[in-house]
This record gives C-alpha cells, structure tokens and sequence, in this order.
C-alpha cells in the first residue's frame, strides 16, 4: 500500500498597499495637504498603479503627480499625472491622464480619466 503525498505551499504574500512597491518613481506628494488632498492623490495613483509590485529587474514605473484642484461650486477635483514606463524589452511610454473625482456620501469616486496632450492646453482625448 503506498502513501499518499501532500504538499502544502506557504499562504501567498498580501499584496502590499505601498506605492512605494509599485513605482519606480513616485512623485508629487506635498507634505502640506489636506487630508482630502491627500485622498485625492492616492485615488489617483490607485487607478494607475502596476498590477504587480517593482522588481529590481523588471519594467520601469514612475508616477508624477502634477497638480490637482477643486470646484468649489460643484465639489469635484481634477488631478493631472504623468505616467512613464520602460519595459525590459525596450519599449517606452508616457501617458498624460485628467482624472475627474468627486465626494458622494463622503467618499471619493473617480467619474473618469481622460489622456490629454499637454500641449494643447485644455484639449482631451476622448
């Protein structure tokens, strides 16, 4: 009679919540915002974070947060970013991104990102 063999593998790490791990480039973020501020931003590159986390020779991520203001009348944040990436085979891309957020129930929701060019001032891509 044989024995029956099992292998048991260690629990999957939890994927970190850092950006930090995720980018090669992380920049932008004041030390003097608003906790809103601060919400605003990590909404933000939450939608553009890599799906997997760096790794010392994988693809180049960086994350340039560029600026973002409020309506006062209608409560909605436009947030600007810059987001590059070089993969290890050699391709390159940089993308430009608007992200309209608003506050519904006190909770941040992004209504959508656009690609803009930014040197056509005010022009988006749809």
């Amino acid at each position: 009679m044989g024995t029956c063999g099992s292998t048991t593998q260690p629990p999957a790490a939890e994927p970190s919540d850092d950006p930090k791990d995720y980018w090669n480039v992380l920049s932008g973020k004041k030390s003097t915002w608003t906790k809103e501020e601060e919400d605003v931003f990590d909404l933000t590159e939450r939608l553009f974070r890599p799906k997997e986390p760096r790794t010392e020779h994988g693809d180049t991520n960086q994350f340039q947060f560029q600026l973002m203001e409020k309506d006062d009348e209608t409560g909605e944040w436009d947030s600007f970013v810059r987001v590059e990436n070089l993969t290890t085979a050699g391709n390159h891309s940089t993308m430009f991104w608007r992200v309209r957020i608003i506050s519904r129930d006190g909770n941040l929701e992004i209504l959508e990102h656009l690609e803009y060019d930014p040197s056509m001032k005010g022009k988006f891509a749809r």
